[in-house]
């Protein structure tokens, strides 16, 4: 399923009502427990939403575990007219990922506002304990909206722990911390549950970058301009999610309350760990632009449904040229993995690279075809 989003906002959890209640007895007489089962009923109590067998046992056991691996994320640039001094350009959040001083955030929390495809000048990291150090990039990927930064000498760290996204499932309770609003202090702590899972999100950020996040989390969120890049973990302190955006109305003015959007672990982590290992992703290329399949797009070509990504256009001299691919062609399939959307197509890219030969299944005037294309390698200026 897809989401054409009209803005994409920094996001943070919003705090979910949990409401309880005793199913009371008219006829029933009040008597008094005996001190020993009293004792043995706080002793074994769990907050209501938490398994039998969970390891910590309240929302603040969850933030003292994972306080030491949320930092935050300070950007700057510098500014000719202002004698060399770095202007503050934005704030967010980010988590340690290894012992190393690898931290974890979006590419739109160090993005360049003046420039979509390039980062800021300068980013400043500020730890739990308040000591602050300066970041490198590592590398970014805007397609997944993941950034990876480094610290040099940072200490001893605590890198978060990683969830495990089989694990996960609808209505399970969640919790954000994150840099809410650039506040002074300690970390904003919110909670919620995972409303939805399978998303796929695609639009275009507020600086201008372009997106296409396969399989995100949804979760009841709320707005908080600095959560993002900012860990969303289960009850036990497990990371798995990278919060991300949210939905504040439709295209057409409806407003929309708690549709928050977080990258899944099982998304980032494999983008992550090739950022590490080469400095970027390279998911080989195509040489297309595409739409989904809208009901005017239907329609304009005269499909019998909604079903695949139409190319709009064919980059010359692209392996899509080459192999001959046209305008107008739905495609349906890229090796075995059938494609409903967009998202569906960004799925299938992450498991191949430039030089990887594929088949790719199209509808060309009503029948399906299928052509062999040779990944390319992505150019610098294709965002």
């Amino acid at each position: 399923m897809k989401f054409l989003l009209p803005a994409l906002i920094l996001c943070a959890i919003l705090p979910a009502a949990a409401c309880s209640g005793d199913d009371d007895d008219d006829n029933a007489t009040p008597t008094e427990p005996a001190e020993e089962e009293t004792a043995q009923a706080e002793d074994t109590a769990i907050p209501v939403g938490q398994p039998a067998d969970s390891e910590l046992r309240s929302v603040a056991d969850v933030v003292d575990k994972l306080a030491p691996s949320v930092v935050t994320v300070q950007t700057a640039l510098f500014d000719p007219s202002s004698l060399g001094d770095p202007v503050p350009a934005g704030a967010g959040t980010g988590f340690i990922w290894d012992d190393e001083g690898r931290i974890i955030t979006n590419f739109h929390v160090i993005q360049d506002p003046t420039n979509p495809l390039t980062v800021v000048d300068e980013i400043t990291i500020t730890f739990s304990n308040g000591e602050s150090a300066e970041a490198s990039v590592v590398g970014f990927d805007i397609n997944t909206d993941i950034a990876v930064l480094d610290v040099e000498d940072a200490g001893d760290l605590t890198p978060a722990e990683i969830g495990d996204l089989e694990d996960v499932a609808v209505g399970d309770a969640v919790i954000a911390m994150g840099n809410a609003l650039n506040l002074e202090g300690t970390p904003t702590v919110t909670t919620g549950i995972v409303s939805a899972l399978g998303r796929t999100i695609n639009g275009v950020t507020e600086s201008g970058g372009t997106i296409g996040i396969p399989d995100a989390l949804q979760t009841d969120a709320a707005i908080n301009p600095g959560n993002s890049g900012g860990p969303l973990v289960d009850d036990e302190g497990r990371v798995i999610g990278i919060n991300d955006q949210v939905i504040r109305g439709t295209e057409t003015g409806v407003p929309v309350e708690g549709i928050g959007f977080a990258i899944s672990i099982e998304t980032a982590q494999p983008v992550i760990e090739e950022i590490i290992e080469s400095g970027e992703v390279n998911r080989g290329f195509i040489g297309i632009q595409f739409v989904d399949l809208t009901p005017a797009v239907v329609q304009g070509l005269g499909l019998e449904e909604a079903r695949g990504v139409a190319i709009t256009e064919i980059v010359v001299g692209s392996p899509a040229d080459e192999a001959g691919l046209e305008e107008n062609d739905v495609i349906v399939q890229i090796g075995d993995v059938e494609i409903e959307d967009s998202g569906d197509l960004s799925t299938a890219l992450l498991e191949y690279r430039a030089g990887d030969e594929v088949e790719i299944t199209v509808i060309r005037d009503g029948e399906e075809e299928t052509v062999t294309l040779t990944l390319g390698e992505r150019p610098e200026t294709s965002a």
